[in-house]
């Protein structure tokens, strides 16, 4: 429970309409607190998630906690070429009530060694497919197969919205990588 406090929702304003918006979302894991981002918390995610404003070079992105609690967010790198496809994004303030932050790094979750894995590990996936959530925030399966790069293929149910969650490895305590693409 406490692991899904730190996955987010990821959620940039491409466009707004008079009646509706364009929005461009997925998910997100709190990493921890960074001094290059000036001690504030850093959210890691896709690339692909994190797009900007219709037009513009500009960035209108937020961060969706649990039940709704709403942070905005500054946009610190975005990489997107080749096999890499992530962002990393400050977390900024409650645009109402605050929630309680909590980080990976705050849990002892630390990143997976290649070594750390093997075909048919259980792997658990944290992310909000459809963006929803949480109560579809966890989704459980092995690995499939390992790729140069690493690329963890698995099991685990991914949808729209999955990219950028946090996929765990049950038998070291890690963070293996993100879920990005479904295929």
């Amino acid at each position: 429970n406490s692991l899904l406090q730190a996955t987010v929702r990821v959620r940039c304003l491409l466009v707004r309409g008079p009646r509706s918006e364009t929005v461009s979302a997925g998910s997100g894991s709190v990493l921890g607190r960074y001094a290059a981002a000036g001690g504030e918390y850093v959210i890691m995610t896709n690339a692909h998630v994190v797009k900007p404003k219709e037009g513009t070079a500009d960035y209108d992105c937020d961060i969706v906690f649990g039940a709704g609690y709403r942070y905005d967010a500054t946009v610190l790198r975005r990489v997107l070429a080749g096999d890499f496809d992530f962002a990393f994004l400050k977390l900024g303030l409650p645009l109402a009530e605050p929630a309680d932050v909590i980080s990976y790094e705050e849990l002892g979750v630390g990143f997976c060694e290649v070594t750390d894995v093997a075909p048919d590990d259980l792997v658990p996936i944290l992310s909000y497919p459809g963006f929803v959530g949480p109560d579809k925030a966890v989704s459980e399966g092995v690995i499939t197969d390992i790729f140069d790069g690493p690329i963890y293929e698995a099991s685990a149910f991914i949808d729209l919205g999955s990219s950028g969650g946090v996929a765990l490895s049950n038998k070291k305590h890690c963070a293996l990588g993100m879920p990005t693409w479904k295929g």
